[in-house]
């Protein structure tokens, strides 16, 4: 099995995010619906043979409540 980088969890954590925004979601309501994504994505990954050691650690950090800014106030 491999594994994926801390910054290839990020990215996918802001692709994710950024989806969501495309896709007009409320900002209040993006961190818990990108957490779920990102849940079953880490699943799926599984299922692949990619282990993602940390990948939950990488999520919630991603997802940190102090670094949850509105892209408009940062």
């Amino acid at each position: 099995m491999t594994d994926l980088t801390p910054a290839a969890y990020d990215a996918l954590a802001h692709a994710v995010w950024g989806g969501l925004a495309d896709a007009g979601i409320a900002f209040e309501h993006r961190f818990e619906l990108a957490e779920v994504i990102l849940d079953e994505m880490v699943g799926v990954f599984a299922e692949e043979g990619i282990e993602l050691a940390g990948a939950r650690r990488a999520i919630r950090f991603a997802f940190d409540e102090t670094r949850r800014t509105p892209v408009s106030a940062a």
